[in-house]
């Protein structure tokens, strides 16, 4: 349950780490897209905005062309323009004039062309009918008829606002042209449109857009948003105004009345006189033209959950099979941690990470079996080997002396020779119960260098006994080498080789040396010198040969192979024992050890 918990954990910081650095980046992906497509969109609907604007002012640019060109037609009919002029002797002339000219030339006019009137003003006060009417007082105080007259145009025409038809109950906007045909005779043509005309042009199924017409003069010909009867200038909305001359052409702008907020756009038209100035407007709510930018972004942001909670999906999905196979591998070694050393996965196919650690894992367990395999065997065989060893030595002992016995008669004896005044045999049989009880006594294969050197000296001073005036001895062992660790007898085997060869094959005094140096701060040496006869080349090598061999073939010098064998169990390959000797100029036998063994050998020992 601990390792599934864990597990359980990593998959829940997997899942939650990938999962937001999905949303991280696809969100980011998503707003960068969003505000770039949204800008562009927006851009894109600005531009058809314009374009529909400039379209449209064509289109009425090209209605009113269409209406001036009617009138042109009359200019153009010569005769008809006469019939105007004639002082006519009698109403039925004129009516005959009138039916067989006139009414033709309108009833051409309005079956072409969507018209609510066309009027005829002249002077002439003879040929005066419903829709040829004569220039009465008023008209001539009007401000187009003072620029007609000002005008040294022949033609002359002017766009102006009619006002509210109260007969056809809507707005028109009137065409006024003037053909002058003789210097003291004016003749006008007056049509008349219904402002829904210019609606049509619009073709918009959405009323929310505001379309104006704005006249040269400032007054507002066309305004869908008027719902009053007033003739209107643009004057009348100063903000607005302002707002078209510092802004331009196409500008966000707000109305101060409603709030509301509208992209406006305005063309001028300026292809002929009559237009000159005349310009275009149309307000489209900022809100038409972010509806669509809207719904793109509500678009992403849809398209954004998706994204991220299939990338959720697929993140758990192949998460959950990661941590599937490392909880299976972490079972294994929680079975090994639980002393099933045999355990082995056994799906390690594939060439992942997890697959490599599985293999390495049953690799490193073949080879922890192999190990253990190999150091039991070797223990086991140790340990058999070393009991066999002990029991042989018990044995000995056994079926030898009693130590207490043995050091009780040695002093008995001792005593005896006390009493008989031999103090001479007395000392020596004290030395030999001291050498015995050292060797007996010591725990452990490492003692203290001070406790080795009793050992030594006890020996030696047994056998000065024995040779007398042939053996002298010297040590030289400084304090701060007293309580290094040395292994047990090593020193005294080697003085013990120096007696043997030197003093007993010599029949001159024998002097040994020992001495004891650092040689670093972890490395020290212990010498063994004897000015005895010494060896040859061909003996000294020999005898390193068998010191570094593991034979038993010479049994001479087996106590040094074995104390060189110790040393490098213990210390390792860097220490042991070296012998130096030449022929005729004695012996040398040095011993470098280790101030302090590795923990290893000393738990060993």
């Amino acid at each position: 349950m601990r390792i599934q918990g864990e597990n359980m954990r990593i998959r829940t910081k997997l899942v939650m780490v990938n999962a937001l650095i999905a949303t991280l980046l696809l969100g980011s992906l998503t707003y960068g897209l969003s505000v770039y497509t949204s800008r562009a969109f927006y851009n894109k609907t600005v531009q058809d905005v314009h374009f529909s604007v400039s379209q449209l002012a064509q289109n009425v640019d090209n209605m009113l062309l269409s209406y001036e060109q009617l009138v042109d037609s009359l200019y153009s009919n010569v005769e008809l323009q006469h019939r105007f002029f004639i002082q006519y002797p009698s109403q039925l002339a004129a009516q005959e004039a009138y039916f067989n000219y006139f009414v033709p030339f309108t009833k051409w006019i309005k079956a072409n062309h969507n018209l609510i009137r066309l009027t005829v003003y002249t002077d002439n006060p003879t040929f005066q009918f419903a829709d040829v009417k004569l220039l009465d007082p008023e008209m001539m105080k009007s401000e187009w008829y003072d620029r007609s007259l000002k005008s040294d145009m022949d033609i002359y025409s002017e766009w102006i606002y009619n006002g509210y038809d109260t007969f056809f109950k809507l707005k028109t906007f009137r065409l006024i042209k003037r053909i002058k045909v003789e210097s003291d005779h004016n003749l006008f043509v007056a049509i008349d449109l219904s402002e829904k005309e210019l609606y049509n042009l619009t073709n918009w199924e959405n009323q929310n857009k505001r379309f104006m017409m704005v006249l040269p003069n400032g007054q507002i010909a066309v305004d869908n948003f008027d719902q009053d009867h007033h003739i209107r200038t643009l004057s009348d909305e100063p903000e607005l105004e302002q707002a078209l001359k510092n802004q331009g052409d196409s500008f966000e702008y707000t109305d101060p009345a409603s709030g509301d907020r509208y992209w406006l756009s305005q063309r001028t038209l300026h292809s002929r006189g009559s237009v000159k100035g005349m310009r275009i407007l149309v307000m489209t709510p900022l809100e038409e033209l972010s509806a669509n930018v809207h719904e793109m972004e509500r678009f992403a942001i849809v398209l954004c959950v998706i994204a991220i909670g299939l990338s959720a999906l697929l993140i758990y999905s192949s998460t959950s099979r990661l941590t599937k196979r490392l909880m299976t591998l972490a079972k294994h070694m929680q079975k090994v941690d639980d002393g099933r050393l045999t355990e082995r996965m056994a799906d390690t196919d594939g060439r992942d990470e997890i697959s490599v650690l599985g293999t390495k894992f049953n690799n490193m367990m073949g080879r922890i079996e192999n190990l253990i395999s190999d150091v039991y065997v070797a223990e086991l065989n140790q340990k058999e080997l070393e009991l066999r060893r002990k029991e042989a030595e018990m044995y000995a002992l056994q079926t030898q002396v009693n130590p207490h016995y043995l050091f009780n008669t040695l002093n008995a004896i001792r005593g005896n020779l006390l009493e008989r005044g031999d103090r001479d045999n007395a000392r020596i049989v004290m030395l030999l119960a001291d050498s015995f009880r050292n060797v007996l006594r010591q725990a452990g294969h490492l003692i203290p260098l001070k406790e080795e050197r009793n050992i030594v000296e006890t020996y030696l001073e047994i056998q000065r006994f024995r040779y007398g005036e042939r053996m002298q001895y010297e040590i030289e062992m400084p304090d701060a080498l007293q309580e290094v660790l040395i292994p047990r007898l090593a020193l005294q085997t080697i003085v013990e080789n120096a007696v043997i060869h030197a003093v007993d094959r010599s029949k001159t005094p024998i002097r040994i040396q020992l001495e004891a140096h650092e040689e670093d701060e972890e490395s020290y040496r212990l010498t063994v010198m004897d000015n005895g006869p010494g060896m040859t080349a061909e003996r000294l090598a020999e005898v390193r040969l068998h010191i570094e061999e593991r034979s038993d073939s010479e049994a001479m010098h087996l106590g040094i192979r074995n104390t060189h064998q110790r040393l490098l169990s213990i210390y390792g390959e860097d220490y042991g024992v070296m012998v130096n000797s030449e022929l005729g100029l004695g012996t040398k036998v040095t011993l470098r050890l280790r101030k302090y063994p590795v923990q290893e050998h000393m738990k060993d020992e």
